[in-house]
């Protein structure tokens, strides 16, 4: 059984990776503005130095007040700690099964008051949450079981009071998973939800089978192609924006989930090409290699995965939502399109008020298991690699501006 859920896992993540779908086209309205980038400090692996060797599919940034960076890797279970110049400070937490260090690293987030909390799924149906001091030593750990409500990603609200969190709920009687994002307490109880979507639990009497998995990989990203994957991000006041990825309409909703604000935006749709759809395989296989476990490793090879998604029937057009972050000045950024054959992400600018501004692109690195880029600070930290494929960390300046002044 604890095999069999650690499998489901990895699949969900796959599942939920992948843009698949948009709406009916539509002609869009033209911004003026964009966001402009100045490079400030670019973080990279200088020889000898591991701390600096990140792996680009496993990486997460995080910054507090005083500008320090917090970079996470999953695969290798630990947390550094930069200074505001790009210099290694400290290992925060590193791989075992002590206080304060981690078995399975998935996020690590720190909160509005200088804490931090890291959280580890586990599979099997456990994970756990790490907390830290504003010092960043280890406090205590908090770990829960369940497999109602498998936990997978989680994000908290600044106060810590609330996580937007993804989970499974297993359903052994239909032999399917339903896939799930909602809004938690401390206790993890449900506050509010969007909607779910199943997909159907492996045979593990097939584990050893290459074709059955190519087979469910198939069956699991049609399963998911209705684009009911979910978002939903917190900004400092602690209010929730949620949207469903095939339809353009973020919701936001206060502490109290009133809803105070409907966001919506004519688009013109992003065709998914033949091209784009053979681009998703590679960072699906390295997402794979980068998990410690070596029977996922040998059964979800780089074949099995390219007959599974070339299977799959791909719509169309690609989901209109892919993610959406808010700025501590108040603007809005939809992730509307994140393109693999250029390594880029196109955003949506809108205002507090949800007036559309503008869009914004920039480089991007394929994170599958972790949170490429962050803005905090009246700045913009950014994963990239460099022409040797390298993962380096940017630090930018940014400012809104008018294309026109710009000429752009």
């Amino acid at each position: 059984m604890f095999k069999e859920k650690r499998y489901l896992a990895t699949l969900v993540l796959i599942a939920l990776a992948i843009p698949l779908m948009a709406a009916t086209p539509i002609d869009p309205p033209h911004g003026d503005y964009t966001i402009e980038l100045v490079e400030e400090m670019r973080v990279g692996p200088p020889e000898g130095a591991e701390h600096f060797i990140w792996t680009p599919q496993a990486t997460s940034v995080e910054v507090n007040a005083q500008g320090h960076i917090f970079i996470s890797d999953t695969k290798a279970k630990q947390v550094i700690e930069l200074d505001e110049n790009g210099r290694f400070l400290r290992q925060i937490a590193g791989p075992g099964n002590g206080p304060g260090e981690f078995r399975a690293l998935s996020s690590f987030q720190i909160l509005k008051d200088g804490t931090a909390v890291a959280f580890e799924n586990m599979g099997g149906g456990g994970s756990s949450f790490s907390f830290f001091d504003k010092d960043m030593k280890y406090k205590d750990r908090k770990e829960q079981k369940s497999f109602q409500r498998i936990l997978q990603r989680v994000q908290f609200s600044p106060d810590a009071q609330t996580l937007a969190a993804n989970y499974i709920a297993i359903n052994m009687e239909k032999r399917v998973m339903a896939n799930h994002l909602g809004l938690l307490n401390r206790e993890l109880e449900v506050q509010y939800a969007l909607p779910s979507f199943e997909v159907p639990m492996p045979n593990p009497q097939k584990f050893g089978d290459a074709d059955y998995w190519s087979d469910y990989i198939s069956k699991s990203v049609k399963a998911s192609a209705e684009g009911l994957n979910g978002f939903m991000v917190f900004d400092q006041d602690g209010n929730i924006y949620m949207a469903v990825a095939n339809t353009y309409e973020i919701t936001k909703w206060n502490p109290e989930l009133e809803k105070v604000l409907t966001i919506t935006h004519k688009y013109k749709p992003i065709p998914n090409t033949e091209e784009e759809i053979e681009a998703t395989i590679e960072p699906i296989r390295d997402m794979v290699d980068s998990m410690p476990d070596p029977n996922i490793k040998s059964i979800l090879t780089e074949n099995v995965i390219r007959k599974g998604i070339l299977a799959a029937e791909f719509p169309p057009a690609k989901w209109p939502v892919q993610g959406i972050e808010v700025l501590e000045d108040g603007l809005i950024l939809v992730l509307h399109d994140r393109n693999l054959i250029s390594k880029t992400d196109l955003r949506h600018i809108f205002d507090k008020k949800g007036q559309f501004l503008g869009t914004f692109s920039h480089p991007v690195v394929f994170s599958i298991l972790g949170r490429s880029n962050l803005f905090k600070g009246g700045k913009f930290y950014n994963m990239e690699e460099n022409e040797d494929g390298e993962c380096e960390l940017i630090r930018y300046g940014y400012r809104l501006v008018s294309r026109k002044k710009t000429g752009g």
